[in-house]
């Protein structure tokens, strides 16, 4: 798992934010960026794939969500988790890449945030958090579900490992 993010440790441009965060932003944009520059064919477009050119970039967006979803430092951890268990259960099909990288944080995020969390906000909040319609963050989570099987547990061992690896990217 962690080869598929691998993270190279960088100062913080951003402080306050915890060091999960950061290093979810930091793991998403390392995983986009090497997918983009690799000679792997081209992604099939998906629900995934971003109309345009996002506004921030995904470290920003990633923060932003933070900010503004109110997600806790476990649903980065889950996050990660489930894009990892979606790409390597779907290859071809599913990648993190620039065109991808936003919708899939969004996606995951939500997810793991209803699994995680006792109190969430509605679909609309986090819809307009995320710069999508809300019916376009029903089908980006069902999607993102549907790709490894709603399968949501993760072990405590792998969710050590993973919260260990966003904190040591961060410093």
């Amino acid at each position: 798992m962690e080869g598929a993010f691998a993270i190279a440790s960088q100062t913080s441009h951003n402080e306050g934010a915890p060091k999960v965060v950061l290093g979810f932003g930091k793991a998403l944009q390392q995983a986009a960026e090497k997918r983009d520059t690799s000679k792997a064919p081209p992604l099939p477009l998906s629900c995934f794939s971003w109309p345009g050119k996002p506004a921030l970039d995904i470290e920003e967006y990633v923060l932003h969500l933070h900010r503004h979803c109110g997600f806790g430092q476990d649903i980065f951890v889950l996050a990660l988790v489930y894009i990892t268990r979606a790409v390597e259960l779907n290859p071809g099909k599913v990648g993190v890449s620039k065109d991808t990288v936003h919708r899939l944080a969004l996606a995951a995020t939500l997810v793991a945030a209803k699994y995680h969390d006792d109190k969430v906000h509605s679909n609309e909040v986090y819809a307009k958090a995320g710069s999508v319609e809300a019916e376009e963050l029903e089908m980006l989570e069902a999607g993102f579900c549907e790709l490894f099987a709603w399968k949501l547990q993760v072990d405590d061992t792998m969710f050590s490992r993973i919260r260990q690896l966003l904190i040591a990217s961060a410093c």
